[in-house]
């Protein structure tokens, strides 16, 4: 099934802003985060550090998603 993915932040380094995945049905987050770190190993960390929504309602790593859902990930950020 296909989700789409949205980032934010330190996020954008590594992927689009938005981009459609390809993920095996009743996938989780997590699971989708773990598709995320192969296609960019570099970004793991920060994926581990990540909060998810889910069609904009936080959610956690154990969410199971649906064909068409949008996912959004958040990594920490500060400011000042």
């Amino acid at each position: 099934m296909k989700v789409e993915i949205q980032t934010f932040g330190k996020l954008k380094d590594y992927f689009d802003d938005s981009f459609e995945l390809e993920i095996p049905e009743e996938s989780t987050v997590q699971e989708t985060v773990e598709a995320l770190k192969k296609i960019h190993t570099e970004a793991g960390d920060l994926l581990n550090h990540c909060r998810y929504a889910l069609d904009e309602e936080i959610v956690d790593a154990q969410f199971r998603l649906h064909a068409g859902a949008v996912v959004c990930l958040f990594p920490p950020s500060s400011g000042g």
